[in-house]
């Protein structure tokens, strides 16, 4: 919300600096909360959900958007329920490796970042930043930086 409506951090960062938003902080909360997020997704199948969302969305655009001429043309060759079964389940396979896939980057980066001594260093920056936004009116990375 900081950055949407161009919010201060704090009355005294308002004071101090004429800028609205701390861009620094808030891309950085944004950035560290998605990653911290994946961390608990671990023990859910999320790449699989994905892949079965996108195999049916496919079968159904295919349902909807097919005129009944082509499907007529396709029954030749293979049966019409068939051809959308192997739609989705083609779909299916490559959206859920490929979810898998960077998932399991994001899944790594979170699991890194929440090791105790990264987690320390995080949890020592955001409390520093804290102090100088809401004590001082400053942000690290504008004055130090």
């Amino acid at each position: 919300m900081g950055l949407i409506l161009d919010i201060p951090p704090s009355f005294r960062f308002a004071a101090i600096t004429e800028n609205g938003a701390d861009h620094f902080t808030c891309i950085f909360l944004i950035v560290i909360g998605i990653a911290m997020l994946f961390k608990p997704v671990n023990d859910m199948p999320l790449a699989s959900i994905i892949g079965i969302l996108a195999g049916s969305a496919a079968a159904l655009v295919l349902v909807l958007f097919v005129p009944d001429s082509a499907v007529e043309i396709i029954g030749y060759w293979i049966n019409p329920k068939l051809g959308l079964i192997i739609v989705f389940i083609v779909v299916t396979a490559i959206v859920a490796l490929t979810a898998k896939f960077y998932i399991s980057i994001m899944q790594k980066i979170s699991k890194f970042l929440s090791w105790p001594p990264v987690a320390f260093l995080i949890m020592l920056f955001c409390f520093v930043q804290g102090i100088l936004l809401w004590g001082f009116g400053m942000s690290i990375f504008i004055n130090f930086f």
